[in-house]
């Protein structure tokens, strides 16, 4: 073995023990699809995905990606069709999966919008 083979190895396990936990770095965040899912603001987390594709979603007033964590104080705008929801995050749960009963606790409507569709 070579000398140039050994500090490619040290290298290697040094870079890989650097990877970092995303779920460290926001110990009390949740992506956003998967907090609209679990709050039942949308039925599922494919629909939460395509209506931040679609820009429909924004939080802190800024459009948002699926991707991206939302913590307790947050804003987010969801536009749909004929209204327009503005919430507050209250808690962010610490698992998966709560009951139905305890998901509009997760968070505070602020205002609702109603649009009047014009023919």
């Amino acid at each position: 073995m070579r000398n140039s083979d050994v500090g490619f190895r040290i290298l290697a396990v040094s870079y890989v023990g650097q990877i970092r936990n995303p779920e460290s770095a926001f110990p009390n965040a949740m992506r956003l699809d998967l907090f609209l899912k679990i709050s039942r603001l949308l039925p599922r987390r494919s629909v939460a995905q395509d209506f931040c594709d679609s820009g429909l979603i924004s939080v802190n007033g800024s459009v948002a990606k699926s991707a991206k964590e939302v913590k307790s104080g947050d804003e987010i705008e969801i536009r749909r069709r004929s209204r327009v929801i503005f919430i507050k995050v209250v808690s962010v749960p610490e698992k998966k999966q709560i009951a139905k009963a305890d998901a509009p606790s997760l968070y505070e409507i602020l205002n609702e919008i109603v649009i009047e569709e014009e023919f």
